[in-house]
């Protein structure tokens, strides 16, 4: 589908270095070591990766907007169908985080105009006093 992409495309995109290192540690038993062409080649492959399950997910559609479940659809066609499961946990905890996110934000914004309105009503009061 994307091979004739790939050759050009795959170099000009790249994924942060220091996340993908991240990454890899994290799922590497303590102390390993990983040298810089390990990450670059994994980071390589992710980004062709991408391309492909997008790809894969876009395949023949009309559609404008590429959704969580034709993305879900293209991993079964690609051969990570055992992964579904998995990847709607990862979804659904990843949704929680930013409900919870957008909540402390929200929040904090309300605790900001409620000092605001006190503090302004005690510049009020002490410039009724100045007076």
């Amino acid at each position: 589908r994307i091979h004739y992409l790939l050759p050009n495309m795959s170099s000009k995109f790249t994924l942060p270095k220091s996340q993908v290192l991240n990454l890899i540690r994290r799922s590497l038993p303590e102390n390993t070591i990983v040298k810089s062409d390990s990450t670059e080649f994994i980071s390589k492959a992710a980004v062709v990766f991408i391309m492909y399950l997008t790809a894969a997910a876009n395949d023949g559609s009309e559609k404008k907007t590429l959704d969580d479940s034709r993305v879900i659809e293209a991993l079964k066609e690609i051969g990570f169908g055992e992964w579904e499961e998995e990847i709607h946990n990862v979804l659904r905890d990843f949704e929680k985080e930013q409900k919870a996110k957008k909540m402390e934000k929200e929040s904090a914004g309300r605790e900001d105009v409620v000092e605001k309105s006190s503090t302004s009503m005690e510049q009020q009061d002490n410039e009724s006093l100045t007076r």
